[in-house]
C-alpha cells in the first residue's frame, strides 16, 4: 500500500496512489511568514536557530533530526536513525530544486522520491518525503511541518525507522532556501498509526498524546481527484485502502439531484481510474466511491 499526500501552501491536500513501494507519504510546504520565536525544544537540541551556511550542513541535519525525534519520543514512538543514503537523496533533491528553481516532489527529469532513494543506495521499502522552502532555521521548518496535517503525519508515521535531511540555499532561486526530509523503513509488516495532527507547535516534552487505532483496520474506497476532460466527460481517480488489486468499486456521479453510477475494478496498488459522464443539467459535479458488496 502507498499513500502520496501532497500539500500545497499548507491549504490543500490530494491523495494519489502508485505501486512502487509499500507506503509513501509526501508533503510540500512553502513559508509565507517566519515561524514565531519561542523556547520550546531549544534546551536539548543544539543549533535549532542556526541559519544555513555551506559549512554547517551537518549541524543543521542534526538539529532537524533531534527535533523530529523529540516529537516522536514525546508520543511514545521510537526515534529515527540518520541514514547516509537518505541524507544523499534528500540533499540531492534540495540542491536540484534550488539550482533549477522549482519546488516539487517530482524532479524535472520525472524522478520521484522513491527513485531518488533507490538511486542513492537505499533499499526499497517504506518511503516518505517532506519538502519545504523559505524557512530559515531548523526550528522554523520543523514548526511549519508540525503545524501542517500531512507533514506532521509523515513525521509521526510509525513504520519509518530511518531519516535523511537535505538543505541548501540559492539566492537567485525563487524561495532561496530548500529543505528535504526523506523517511524510510523496511519492515513489510509495519503498520501505520494515526497520531493527532497537526500540532500547535513543537513539543516541550509534556504535551498530551492521542493515538487512534491502526489506520489500516478498515477497508474503504476514496476518490482522490476529479478532472474535466471536455465533451462532457470527467476523469475520476481514486484508491482502495488497504490496497488490493481487483477490488470492485461503485462510483456515484451526482449533479444536482440527479445521479449516475459506474463500476470499476482497482489495479496495481489499489488504485482505479474511470472516465465518467455526469447527469445532464447545471450545478457542481460530485463523485463518491464505495466498495461494492
Amino acid at each position: 500500500m502507498q499513500w502520496l499526500s501532497r500539500i500545497a501552501d499548507s491549504s490543500g491536500v490530494r491523495l494519489i496512489r502508485r505501486l512502487t513501494v509499500p507506503w509513501i507519504a509526501l508533503g510540500c510546504l512553502l513559508a509565507v511568514f517566519a515561524a514565531p520565536a519561542g523556547a520550546d525544544a531549544r534546551s536539548d537540541c543544539a543549533g535549532v536557530d542556526a541559519q544555513y551556511a555551506s559549512t554547517n550542513l551537518a549541524a543543521l541535519r542534526t538539529a532537524v533530526i533531534c527535533l523530529t525525534n523529540r516529537e516522536r519520543v514525546a508520543r511514545g514512538m521510537a526515534p529515527l536513525a540518520e541514514e547516509t543514503h537518505l541524507d544523499a537523496a534528500a540533499q540531492g533533491h534540495s540542491e536540484d530544486m534550488a539550482e533549477k528553481n522549482y519546488f516539487d516532489h517530482t524532479d524535472l527529469s520525472g524522478g520521484k522520491p522513491w527513485d531518488r532513494a533507490k538511486a542513492a543506495g537505499y533499499a526499497s521499502g517504506w518511503i516518505g518525503e517532506n519538502i519545504a522552502a523559505g524557512y530559515g532555521t531548523p526550528f522554523q521548518v520543523m514548526t511549519g511541518w508540525m503545524k501542517s496535517s500531512g507533514h506532521c503525519a509523515n513525521i509521526l508515521n510509525s513504520p519509518y525507522v530511518d531519516i535523511g535531511i537535505g538543505v541548501t540555499r540559492n539566492s537567485s532561486s525563487k524561495y532561496g532556501i530548500y529543505w528535504t526530509m526523506v523517511l524510510g523503513g523496511h519492515d513489510p509488516a509495519a503498520k501505520t498509526v494515526a497520531v493527532s495532527c497537526p500540532a500547535a507547535g513543537l513539543t516541550d516534552g509534556s504535551v498530551p498524546v492521542t493515538k487512534s487505532p491502526d489506520a489500516g483496520g478498515g477497508a474503504k474506497a476514496t476518490v482522490t481527484s476529479l478532472k474535466r476532460r471536455g465533451h462532457g466527460l470527467y476523469l475520476v481517480k481514486g484508491s482502495v485502502t488497504p490496497a488490493a488489486r481487483g477490488t470492485r468499486v461503485k462510483l456515484t456521479v451526482k449533479r444536482g439531484k440527479k445521479s449516475r453510477t459506474y463500476s470499476v475494478k482497482t489495479g496495481a496498488g489499489g488504485s482505479f481510474t474511470k472516465t465518467v459522464r455526469p447527469p445532464g443539467g447545471s450545478g457542481k459535479v460530485r463523485v463518491t466511491a464505495k466498495l461494492s458488496g
